[in-house]
């Protein structure tokens, strides 16, 4: 939260920066504002790309002839947290929650870049919806792309997606107005097979769906190589998350071992033509850098609010495993991003860093912004005294909604549950007076259902943080 005329929230000038680092001189070959592509494939590990078979042999050879990123890891999951955290340089606590500080999309704006985003998923109206509140200029999500002939399908297959982006960024390009445009797909996703190319005899939809990919990729870059397009854009490849380790996975890729289901090494290539190879190894940071890195890359700098910084700079710090960027944060607990994935972080080193997360979060998350139908809303009372909760989350017949508060101050054990009255109007409300937990600070809030003795990931269904000054 940057307001007009520079002035910063105090609560979010703990993270504020005048800018972002330089650490890297904007090579002579690639254009002074040059349109931007960004691609986030759907979890996708480097050890698939590496993988002995070859299965995604055009992603390998790209990483061979362009600016490769190694040794460099996702700093979240799933995809909910994995886009908007990458775009924000930020964490994220809950899937639908938006982010309230300054995004890569906001300060391109500024520098005169008309940003979009192409929805994947336009049938989907929760991650329609989030994606939505990103704030890009052009959000674009039509359900006549989603392709007819796959009728188990719903969503827009790699290869239409593909298609779809060479036809929007050629449109925009023609616009001549530099532009920054990114999309998410969605092919590889758990449990998916390819519906176009299969990798040998097609029985492992597990190889099958990274092959085809690749495949569709590697259509995508020739074809883009080929056009005007390649003179003054470029193009950035990585993923949303890492590959989720689950069992078909490992039974697929039994000489990949893996220390974590949700972190893993994930692939960052910057490609534009004309470019000298360069692999940079980043020894264990992770995805947080994404933003200041493409933006120092760019030659760009704004005020901004980001936790990572740019992966041409050196590793920032004398806290080692306790810088951001070197952490991982799922919304429950963090783990360390690094060359030594099973070196553990220690009990107190968590707590400090769950302190810093919780911080940011509390004012990175606008309040009283009602985000869905089925989130919670929070909101002051009007003399300031008290909190007024309310969501619309389904709950059965003759059933309940509690809400479980406490403040970061006190910690669990000062835990007050609040039992919701349900109204007319399908809304569950109740009032949390704010001297029953400290009065300001950083509050949890936890909507639950079902068995008020169960443990937390039982019976809560929304998690919510709130601060009050």
């Amino acid at each position: 939260r940057i307001e007009a005329g520079g002035q910063v929230d105090p609560d979010a000038a703990r993270f504020y920066r005048d800018g972002v680092a330089d650490g890297r001189i904007r090579p002579v070959a690639l254009p002074q504002r040059p349109n931007v592509v960004l691609l986030f494939v759907e979890g996708l590990s480097q050890s698939v790309v590496e993988d002995a078979r070859d299965l995604m042999p055009n992603l390998a050879a790209l990483e061979r002839r362009t600016l490769f990123f190694e040794n460099y890891y996702n700093h979240t999951f799933a995809t909910y947290r994995g886009l908007i955290s990458q775009l924000y340089s930020g964490y994220q606590l809950s899937d639908q929650d938006a982010n309230g500080l300054v995004s890569l999309q906001a300060i391109l704006h500024d520098f005169g870049y008309r940003t979009a985003f192409i929805n994947t998923e336009p049938n989907n109206a929760q991650f329609t919806e989030y994606l939505a509140a990103m704030g890009f200029d052009d959000f674009i999500s039509r359900k006549d792309w989603v392709t007819q002939a796959y009728t188990t399908l719903d969503y827009i297959t790699d290869k239409d997606a593909f298609d779809r982006l060479y036809e929007t960024i050629e449109a925009q390009h023609a616009a001549g107005k530099p532009f920054f445009t990114a999309m998410y797909t969605l092919g590889t996703h758990v449990s998916f097979d390819s519906p176009d190319l299969q990798f040998g005899d097609g029985i492992d939809p597990e190889i099958n769906k990274f092959h085809n990919l690749d495949s569709q990729m590697g259509g995508f870059m020739e074809r883009f190589e080929a056009s005007t397009l390649a003179e003054d854009t470029l193009v950035v490849i990585t993923a949303d998350h890492a590959t989720y380790a689950d069992k078909a996975f490992l039974k697929s890729f039994p000489d990949t071992p893996r220390a974590h289901m949700e972190m893993d090494r994930v692939p960052l290539v910057v490609y534009y033509r004309g470019m000298a190879p360069e692999t940079v190894d980043v020894g264990g940071r992770n995805s947080l850098d994404l933003a200041p890195t493409l933006l120092d890359y760019l030659d760009i700098s704004a005020p901004n609010l980001f936790l990572g910084d740019s992966l041409f700079v050196p590793a920032g710090g004398d806290d080692g495993p306790l810088h951001f960027d070197r952490c991982f944060f799922d919304g429950s607990g963090v783990s360390k991003t690094g060359a030594s994935p099973k070196e553990k972080l220690s009990k107190a080193e968590k707590q400090v860093l769950m302190a810093r997360i919780r911080s940011y979060l509390a004012v990175s998350i606008p309040a009283g912004r009602d985000l869905g139908a089925y989130d919670v809303k929070i909101e002051p009372s009007g003399d300031g005294a008290a909190l007024q909760l309310s969501s619309r989350y389904p709950v059965d017949a003759g059933g309940q909604l509690w809400f479980a508060v406490w403040s970061m101050s006190e910690g669990p054990d000062n835990m007050v549950i609040y039992t919701a009255d349900l109204g007319d109007d399908g809304l569950w409300r109740c009032t949390v007076p704010l001297e029953a937990h400290n009065g300001k600070g950083v509050f949890y809030i936890h909507a639950r259902v079902g068995d008020l003795d169960a443990p937390p990931e039982g019976n809560t269904v929304i998690m919510k943080i709130y601060y009050v000054d």
